[in-house]
């Protein structure tokens, strides 16, 4: 009979329980992997077939979990206003720019959770612009508590929420496509607050009404 092949000591600090990187599990297998030297890829001494090709990198980032359900109308030609209805909005990401020194365009966990709380800020909520001319989104104190008022001049339609249930931007429509740049501009403030750098450009898209995406992008 054969003696069975000793088992490999594996170091303490790789174990299958470990958290690596992005937030993914190691193999105790993989610890082999990081004995090897990596090379920079933006580096021109880099070890590709390729040296003197230039690259570019993004990263896209598509979660079930980042979507929100709101309520919202839509102004347009001027003087017609849609009548109140909602939409199960999905909110997708892609992120473009240079690899930092550990090989990212960015941290897709930071690029996720910051993600997560702009749409979570938005779940069922009443999406109310306030740069449109003809409508007047008004806060005021009643018995009753805080209240947003909304009134639509051409024909005077008037509106009365809570102020909890609804969320104030600095647009001036909620289309998809105005929603997408809202986001975007947001996504870039909170990531250069919690990462201290500003992707060099990004793309946000929002479906509405599942295949009705308005998209914006933004280069800094």
């Amino acid at each position: 009979m054969q003696d069975k092949p000793a088992k490999l000591p594996l170091s303490s600090s790789f174990t299958k329980n470990s958290s690596i990187g992005r937030g993914k599990q190691l193999s105790p297998f993989s610890a082999f992997a990081f004995a090897r030297p990596t090379a920079n890829l933006n580096s021109p001494t880099s070890t590709s077939h390729f040296p003197n090709m230039s690259a570019s990198y993004s990263v896209r980032l598509t979660k079930e979990h980042h979507v929100f359900s709101a309520a919202h109308f839509i102004t347009f030609n001027r003087d017609v206003c849609e009548r109140l209805h909602g939409h199960n909005y999905r909110v997708n990401v892609v992120v473009y720019g240079p690899l930092d020194e550990n090989q990212y365009v960015v941290d897709f966990i930071a690029l996720r959770d910051e993600l997560k709380a702009l749409t979570d800020a938005l779940d069922h909520r009443m999406l109310l612009p306030t740069g449109h001319p003809l409508l007047s989104v008004a806060p005021r104190t009643t018995d009753h508590g805080p209240e947003i008022e909304v009134v639509f001049a051409p024909d005077g339609r008037r509106w009365v929420f809570p102020a909890g249930d609804c969320a104030i931007l600095p647009i001036a429509n909620t289309t998809a496509e105005l929603l997408a740049r809202y986001l975007g501009e947001q996504l870039l403030t909170s990531l250069s607050r919690r990462l201290g750098t500003k992707p060099a450009k990004i793309r946000v898209e929002v479906d509405e009404n599942h295949g009705q995406w308005g998209v914006c992008e933004l280069t800094t």
